[in-house]
Order: C-alpha cells, then sequence, then structure tokens
C-alpha cells in the first residue's frame, strides 16, 4: 500500500492473514504496531486485536499520523501485524502507506 494519506488524518487499513499457501484463514490471535519508517520511532506499541478474523479493519488514529521530520514529505509509515504469535503458525506481515504533510497543520 502506497497510497498517501493527509497528516494527522485517521487511516484505516484492512489486514488480510494468508496461510503458508497463500489461503485467507482466521488466527487466533493478532496484534500489531504502527512506526515511522524512516526514524524507527514508534507510533503505536503492540496492540492486541479483540478479535482476530480473515479480514481486520486496523484503524489507525489522526494523532499517529504525525510528521517527525518536518524535511521530509511525504513520509513512510509501517502498520506491522503478528498473527498466531508463539505458534508454529505464527506469522508477520506489513503494510506501508505515506502521510502527506500539510504544511499549516500543527
Amino acid at each position: 500500500m502506497s497510497r498517501s494519506h493527509n497528516e494527522l488524518s485517521q487511516v484505516t487499513i484492512t489486514a488480510n492473514p494468508r496461510d503458508l499457501q497463500n489461503n485467507p484463514y482466521s488466527p487466533t490471535t493478532a496484534r500489531y504496531r504502527v512506526d515511522d519508517c524512516e526514524s524507527k520511532t514508534e507510533l503505536i506499541g503492540w496492540t492486541s486485536i479483540a478479535t482476530p478474523s480473515s479480514a481486520m479493519e486496523i484503524v489507525i488514529p489522526g494523532s499517529a499520523n504525525k510528521i517527525i521530520r518536518s524535511q521530509r514529505n511525504p513520509e513512510s509509515k509501517v502498520l506491522t501485524v503478528n498473527t498466531d504469535e508463539g505458534l508454529s503458525t505464527q506469522h508477520y506481515e506489513e503494510y506501508i502507506y505515506r502521510v502527506k504533510d500539510l504544511k499549516f497543520v500543527s
């Protein structure tokens, strides 16, 4: 995902877990985190998803989509999803999106 979103705006990303055969499945557990790609700044720490499924809508609040380095436009953020933590079926997936600096938003 490389779509640009406006600074301080909410972003919704749908995570679609896949098994080793690339088939959709509903994991036993799921969690996510959000980080700034370049600075590796944690924006949202590991957060559990209450009801894991084969299509999980993750809402990233606008407060997490802030511009960190004013010289960089747009900035890339990464949503990391971890399913089945600690099980033999454990899997990680990344969803990268961009946040556009609106210049006059603080």
